[in-house]
């Protein structure tokens, strides 16, 4: 409401954009020619606490395309946001510093949290429902720990208030999520010659239309506990040797579970430091053969690639599905 652009030379009407931020998290409206806009826009956010903040930017695009600062929210706590209920929160514009003076520009937020359960048979109730084309009628996020946030921003005219719009929040392109997958990548094999000192090296992962990247770093030395170094060297030299664990364990009189271990660690130079989530749409399941892709970027550009069927993970009996992938070097690297 009330959006206004000192810095234009010509009298126009505002092209606007809201990019509404939670964490690393971000997700843009269409740009609406008006003064007082109204987006109407859903979007899905993953919230982990609801004492986490959302921020607005508004921005006008010109003729040119070029992007004009509009102005900037301070943070918005979520509780406060879902507190407000369908009627929406107001949140001031500032066009400065968030001490500064706030104008009249404002921004009408309207969100609803979503619990998620992680219920197996109810994963494979909405993936079948997806395969078939209904799953626009699902509203259930299923998957681990967290909450789904829908926050919608709407502007109020002059004449009233504008529709009030829920939203739903993650990091990406619009609402209608339906399961939540949690990537955990314990650690990865990355060639010397790939890995130099300056690479810069991401792992993506991809289902359908959406995705989440981590850097990768290398692998921290491992604490094997009452295992020496002799004995982790011994190990791993048998093993290359093409020894099983259990024929270590037994050779050596060592624990089974601390040979894999060390097996284990063996096996990778890098790893991930955090969880990648991926909010899969229906969109995402229509082909009838959803897949998880991976990706190894190496200064931005893709070096190797991997697949997993998404639907060994979806239809296991426990939601979760533990693999080792060969990521194929791409065509010309």
């Amino acid at each position: 409401h009330g959006l206004q652009n000192e810095a234009t030379m010509f009298k126009r009407e505002l092209n606007c954009s809201v990019s509404m931020k939670i964490g690393p998290q971000e997700a843009t409206t269409d740009n609406i020619s008006a003064a007082t806009p109204v987006w109407n826009e859903f979007f899905d956010f993953l919230v982990y606490d609801e004492r986490q903040c959302a921020q607005l930017t508004v921005m006008d695009s010109d003729f040119a395309g070029r992007q004009h600062f509009i102005g900037r929210s301070e943070d918005v706590p979520i509780q406060k946001c879902i507190e407000a209920g369908a009627d929406g929160l107001w949140v001031p514009v500032y066009q400065g510093s968030q001490s500064g003076k706030a104008r009249d520009s404002k921004v009408l937020v309207s969100s609803t949290m979503y619990n998620l359960a992680a219920d197996p048979e109810m994963i494979c109730g909405i993936l079948d429902r997806a395969l078939l084309g209904n799953a626009s009628h699902s509203t259930g996020l299923q998957g681990g720990d967290s909450s789904s946030f829908r926050g919608a921003s709407t502007e109020q005219t002059e004449q009233g208030e504008a529709p009030v719009a829920h939203r739903r929040t993650t990091a990406a392109v619009r609402s209608g999520a339906i399961i939540l997958l949690v990537c955990d990548v314990i650690g990865c094999y990355v060639p010397d010659e790939v890995a130099t000192a300056d690479a810069l090296i991401e792992i993506k992962v991809v289902v359908g239309d959406h995705e989440a990247s981590q850097r990768v770093a290398k692998a921290s030395k491992p604490s094997y506990g009452p295992l020496s170094d002799k004995v982790v060297e011994s190990i791993n030299n048998l093993s290359r040797h093409g020894m099983l664990a259990h024929q270590i364990s037994e050779m050596l009189g060592e624990e089974l579970a601390n040979v894999q271990r060390v097996i284990k660690h063996a096996a990778w130079n890098y790893e991930v430091g955090q969880k990648m989530s991926v909010l899969v749409h229906p969109a995402d399941l229509k082909n009838g053969h959803p897949t998880l892709d991976i990706f190894f970027l190496v200064k931005g550009r893709v070096r190797a690639q991997g697949t997993v069927d998404a639907t060994d993970i979806f239809r296991s009996s426990t939601a979760r599905l533990c693999s080792v992938v060969d990521c194929q070097t791409t065509v010309g690297e």
